[in-house]
């Protein structure tokens, strides 16, 4: 027994210790959690997430073809090179660098037994052994100089062309982004008119964009983040909005408060007037748009803003509560 060894696994293996109380606190998540729920092509996702896959594209299929070709090659060549003894790895190693690059798979079982959610950032600790692999099997290509020369200029030429792909399309979006923070004539006479003059978020995503890059202070004061477990529930099947509104509640400074502060009956004065909500056109997470349904609320387009559609709603008795 090598007990330098087994010690050095037992310090490694306690560091889980350290993170038993951010898994207390993260469980609230796991019965409605949104996202990536449990499919067997989580599995392909996972190992596509690791590569440029044009996701989106035409090119997609075109390049998963690729992909998954040259992982055949791979594979067959590291299996040639150790079997002709060009590769010197035991036995031991070569199960190492196998079941790691078979996390993915491993992650998909887990998650089946336990929370049956899985997204391909849980099991991206594959890539390492996948690296070591693709070395392993396009080792025999560096053997010849002329060979290795072309495949350092494809590298250089290949991280050369995406990093100028990558900032021309950063670029693109940055302006794309920063032009949605006009704020209209109309959105602000809304805002002015409305009940609270506040501007209601629903969105973290898109509050956050806001609350960061609207150079009007005025504006950003106006700003509000709602959530509602009850209606998250009822219209999108999750309730992580709800607790990431909670949680950003207990260390931002963000002006965060529940839906229902603005409908339900009985927490001030009646008032008649509107609220002004920024609308992400999503389904998958937006649920105020059924909200207002459920409320008969009468609702009208004031502009766009941030990326989202602007509304004004009006509820019929309502009673606001004015903070």
């Amino acid at each position: 027994m090598d007990l330098p060894v087994w010690s050095a696994i037992g310090a490694g293996a306690a560091g889980i210790l350290g993170i038993l109380p951010f898994l207390k606190a993260a469980s609230v998540f796991r019965s409605h959690y949104c996202c990536y729920q449990l499919k067997l092509d989580a599995i392909s996702e996972a190992y596509l997430s690791m590569f440029p896959h044009m996701r989106g594209t035409r090119l997609e299929p075109a390049m998963d073809a690729l992909l998954l070709l040259s992982a055949l090659l791979i594979l067959l060549s590291c299996f040639r090179q150790v079997r002709l003894g060009s590769a010197t790895l035991r036995e031991a190693e070569s199960v190492f660098l196998i079941t790691f690059a078979l996390v993915p798979f491993a992650g998909y079982i887990l998650a089946m037994l336990t929370t049956h959610v899985m997204e391909p950032r849980y099991v991206i600790g594959a890539f390492p052994a996948i690296a070591a692999l693709v070395a392993i099997g396009i080792a025999p290509v560096f053997g010849h100089r002329g060979a290795r020369k072309a495949v350092y200029a494809a590298m250089f030429l290949g991280v050369l062309l995406s990093g100028v792909r990558y900032i021309e399309v950063a670029k693109r979006s940055r302006a794309a982004s920063l032009e949605t923070l006009r704020i209209a004539p109309e959105i602000r006479a809304a805002l002015s008119a409305s009940v609270t003059g506040k501007l209601y978020f629903q969105d973290a995503e898109a509050f956050a964009f806001a609350s960061y890059y609207e150079p009007d202070a005025e504006i950003r004061s106006r700003m509000v983040l709602v959530y509602s477990r009850s209606q998250e529930l009822k219209w999108n099947h999750t309730d992580t909005g709800t607790f990431q509104s909670l949680c950003m509640r207990n260390f931002t400074p963000f002006d965060i408060e529940p839906y229902e502060s603005l409908t339900d009956r009985g927490l001030g004065a009646d008032q008649s007037g509107d609220f002004v909500f920024a609308l992400v056109d999503d389904p998958r997470w937006d649920w105020l748009a059924g909200a207002f349904r459920d409320a008969n609320a009468k609702v009208r387009p004031v502009g766009s803003a941030f990326g989202t559609d602007v509304v004004s709603a009006r509820f019929p008795s309502q009673t606001v509560s004015m903070r």
